[in-house]
């Protein structure tokens, strides 16, 4: 199963404040420009994002972060598994 890493959390406070201000900045920086960080570490990156992150990784791949985890799923079967079995996955909210 691909991972993606990001090291800061979609949800940190001060983040969710601060993530549409300073990505910009972050992207013309030639170590960071086009990672992990700046392409999922913002809040409505999966609207921008589509399906080009399954295309890329396959039907299931994960992002990581310091706080939570987050399986993407796209596979009809492999949901339907998850969630009549809600008891033995976490979920969020």
């Amino acid at each position: 199963m691909p991972v993606r890493v990001i090291p800061i959390s979609q949800l940190n406070p001060l983040w969710v404040l601060l993530d549409q201000k300073v990505l910009p900045f972050i992207r013309r920086l030639p170590i960071v420009g086009n990672s992990s960080f700046t392409r999922y570490n913002w809040r409505g990156w999966e609207l921008a994002d589509k399906c080009r992150s399954h295309q890329e990784m396959g039907d299931i791949w994960v992002l990581v972060s310091p706080f939570r985890n987050w399986i993407d799923i796209n596979d009809l079967e492999a949901s339907n598994a998850m969630f009549s079995r809600g008891n033995n996955f976490i979920r969020p909210f």
